[in-house]
Order: C-alpha cells, then structure tokens, then sequence
C-alpha cells in the first residue's frame, strides 16, 4: 500500500468531527514490514469465528494507530477516536482496500514499539489491505455476531425499522 495512500486516510481521520475542535487524535502509519510483523501477535481477531486470525499470506500490509494525546483532551478520546475510524475506514473502501477496527490488543506493548512518549496512548489499530474474502451485510433481527459462510464473511445488521424512530 503507497504510503500516499495511508497518508490520505489519515487525513480523512483528520478532518472528521472533534469535540470543541481540540483533535487529540494522533496516527502512525505502520507499514514497515519489520515493524508490522512484530505488531500482528499482539492483536486478536475476529473473536465470534473458530479461527478468524489472518493466516500468513492474508496478514495485513499496514496499519494504522489511532493515538490519543492526553496533553490535548483525554476526556472524549474514545469518542474521537469513533469518529475517525469511521471516516478512515469508509475512505480505505473507496481506495479499493479492505480494513478491520482492532481493539483486542496489547495496547502497552505496541506503544513500546512505537516509542510513544506518556502523553501518547494507542487507542485502537486500524489494520490495512485487501480484502482475502467477501463480506456483506445482512439484516437479522436479534443477532449480533457476524459469520462464516461459504462465500464470505455475512455481518449482522439491524433493519432500518429497527433503528428508526418516528417522531
């Protein structure tokens, strides 16, 4: 993946939403394969499926920390760090990429890694490549965990009826 390209999902992160406009969110685009190779064992994956780590050649190319700065505002960092997830994820579609949110992971060890000073925090990982399988989404009322199927990956959603209120 270009570094171009991490460059500008991080800018997508950038110019999402922020709480009085203080942006305590920081990334490092992790793309150095020395670098990701020792960031993979401290993430979990697909917790729902039997066997939903990545096998070797399906490990993601990059990824992307999201770093809270409690110098800045370390009251809605949780919150912030929604916010630009969604828009990096949604703009990694448009670039033909495929992406997974990781927030089961060692956050103190790839901080280490990372060299984060103590105003820094990983928040969570946004894991970057492409796509190994299919994935959709499906309404199912009730049920929550995604799945495995022979085509893909099938994602439980909600239906609009729902979600929706009428006012």
């Amino acid at each position: 993946i270009p570094k171009e390209v991490l460059i500008k999902l991080a800018d997508c992160g950038r110019m999402s939403a922020s709480a009085a406009n203080l942006q305590p969110i920081k990334y490092a685009l992790i793309d150095k394969p020395e670098l990701t190779e020792k960031i993979f064992p401290l993430t979990k994956w697909a917790g729902y499926l039997a066997d939903g780590t990545p096998k070797d050649a399906e490990k993601p190319p990059a990824y992307i920390a999201v770093i809270g700065d409690d110098s800045i505002n370390k009251n809605a960092l949780e919150n912030e760090a929604g916010l630009v997830m969604s828009s990096i994820m949604i703009a990694a579609c448009g670039e033909g990429l495929g992406t997974c949110c990781l927030g089961a992971i060692q956050r103190d060890k790839i901080n280490a890694l990372l060299a984060l000073p103590e105003n820094l925090h990983t928040l969570y990982l946004i894991a970057v490549g492409f796509p190994a399988q299919n994935s959709r989404a499906e309404d199912i009322s009730g049920k929550c965990k995604y799945f495995e199927t022979d085509d893909g990956i099938v994602v439980p959603k909600r239906p609009l009826s729902e979600i929706i209120i009428d006012c």
